[in-house]
């Protein structure tokens, strides 16, 4: 019988601070490694090719104009990213606005599966930040 940590591996605590001495493992270092695909804007990391197609850049693409383009757009771009991870089954993803013209707000919702059971990441983005509001 194979554990979570050698399914999934482990990885340093790393959300948004690095927590030395603590490990993510099963489907927490997935939902990590999601997490980090929605920060780091593509090309950011250092590689090949497969570090040069990672991740996605959510205050970029949610500090334009908003257009009912931008609008249907931005779910299925997370969704397309986070299937990048071998050990992501599946995805769903629910974004809501608020705020005004100038000063708007998203929150981004994903559940996602994997073999060790579901995980679910709520973020909210605005044209500066991703700011991590959950993960289960």
């Amino acid at each position: 019988m194979t554990t979570e940590t050698e399914t999934f591996g482990r990885d340093t605590l790393c959300l948004d601070t690095l927590k030395t001495g603590r490990y993510a493992t099963g489907k927490r270092v997935v939902a990590q490694r999601c997490y980090h695909r929605l920060i780091t804007p593509r090309g950011m990391l250092r590689g090949g090719a497969d570090e040069q197609n990672f991740g996605i850049d959510l205050p970029g693409m949610c500090g334009g104009a908003v257009t009912t383009e931008l609008e249907a757009a931005i779910g299925p771009r997370v969704k397309n990213e986070l299937l990048k991870d071998p050990q992501v089954e599946t995805v769903s993803v629910s974004v809501e606005k608020s705020g005004t013209v100038l000063d708007r707000t998203w929150t981004i919702t994903v559940s996602a599966t994997t073999a060790a059971g579901p995980f679910e990441l709520v973020l909210e983005v605005d044209s500066v930040t991703v700011e991590l509001l959950r993960v289960d």
